[in-house]
């Protein structure tokens, strides 16, 4: 999730706008997660932050902690970019650099840990999907 400022259709305003990136048959596109008007003002050196709190505040409120919201990043980065099954997930970890992007040791992860969080996922998919609606 990032921000994104955009202008009204007069070009006189400018919006704050949450946008995800997803992916569909024809490519990736960024869906609007909430638009939030001209009134509120996130610097930009900021707002990369701000969204990442987003993201752990709607995992949290699952029951999601923080080691299972960086399992879930994990998880959902390679179902966007390999499509691997939660047990393959580990042989990726040792091809990609996510211990970087991630900021983890992906050398102390076991894939029981991939099958506990997309549970989890699953089990909250409906309050995830409301939530990002809202």
């Amino acid at each position: 999730m990032y921000f994104k400022e955009t202008k009204t259709d007069t070009g006189k305003t400018s919006v704050l706008q949450l946008i995800e990136s997803v992916r569909i048959n024809k490519g990736p596109r960024q869906k609007i997660i909430v638009s939030l008007g001209t009134d509120l003002k996130i610097p930009k050196k900021l707002r990369k932050q701000v969204a990442h709190c987003v993201k752990e505040l709607l995992l949290s409120n699952c029951g999601f902690n923080k080691s299972q919201i960086t399992t879930a990043e994990i998880s959902v980065l390679n179902r966007l970019i390999s499509q691997d099954s939660e047990h393959a997930i580990i042989s990726w970890l040792n091809t990609v650099a996510i211990d970087e992007v991630v900021n983890i040791d992906s050398t102390k992860y076991g894939d029981d840990r991939f099958y506990r969080v997309s549970d989890i996922l699953l089990k909250n998919q409906s309050h995830i999907e409301t939530a990002l609606y809202e």
